[in-house]
């Protein structure tokens, strides 16, 4: 069992892009945000996350728009440091008459305080296609397939990733949305684990469904959620099956 919370700000404006024909519009932003989790479990751990992030969105010409970012993240476990995160990403799209498709690509470096997880140090690189589309009865269908590579100091926890996924967002009555959604990951690893013979490969199945119910009381949105992950490997220590529940309550201000 985990609880937490969490705050976000951001802060945006509107650039004037008159002198280049091709831009409509142009909005830079940065942001900050903390996140903590504590875990009730064997034992009692807390998990805190700080973020800043600064982004610039373009909308160009002919239906297309364009983003960049590029943020910091310092990861606290148990009120000691354990690692920061450095990322960078980038987006291209095109929008049509009722749907979006675009080509993500994110690279990000970590680097661990401790000596214990240097071996989980190094980069990832990924690239995904994302397709969009709004629905006659006004919902969203949302398609992904995603490709990344870790490539970290030992080879044991270095790996290729193949991820696809299909969401579907229905808006039920004015204040309320359900999402249904399906993912499906295949993780090749690239060096043998300890005590192992054969290189590990994961295959990770995960469904999940959502109701958010918009203001709940003034200025809140809750949120409830059911989501089952089975996770099968050829290493059998990493295989597992869980199922979460969660309840959520979000502020906006």
């Amino acid at each position: 069992m985990f609880y937490g919370g969490g705050y976000d700000l951001s802060y945006r404006k509107s650039f004037n892009a008159d002198r280049i024909s091709s831009i409509n519009s142009l909005i830079g932003g940065v942001g900050g945000s903390f996140y903590q989790k504590t875990y009730e479990d064997v034992k009692r751990s807390n998990i805190q996350v700080i973020n800043i992030n600064s982004n610039l969105m373009a909308s160009l010409n002919k239906g297309w728009y364009t983003q960049v970012r590029g943020e910091v993240s310092h990861i606290k476990l148990n009120n000691s440091s354990l690692a920061d995160f450095i990322g960078f990403s980038g987006r291209l799209g095109y929008k049509l008459n009722k749907s979006i498709i675009s080509y993500a690509f994110q690279s990000n470096h970590k680097t661990y305080i401790d000596f214990e997880n240097a071996g989980k140090e190094g980069k990832e690189n990924s690239h995904s296609i994302y397709y969009r589309s709004r629905l006659k009865f006004g919902g969203i269908l949302g398609l992904s397939a995603k490709s990344s590579f870790n490539d970290l100091n030992e080879s044991s926890y270095s790996y290729r990733s193949n991820k696809v996924s299909i969401i579907l967002d229905i808006p039920f009555m004015e204040n309320i949305n359900l999402k249904v959604g399906s993912y499906y990951t295949e993780n090749d690893y690239r060096g043998l684990e300890q005590y192992y013979t054969e290189k590990r490969k994961d295959e990770i199945i995960k469904n999940m469904a959502s109701m958010t119910y918009f203001d709940v009381m003034p200025g809140f949105d809750a949120e409830l959620s059911l989501e089952d992950y089975d996770r099968k490997s050829n290493n059998d220590i990493h295989q597992y099956k869980r199922k979460v529940t969660s309840l959520s309550l979000t502020y906006v201000f």
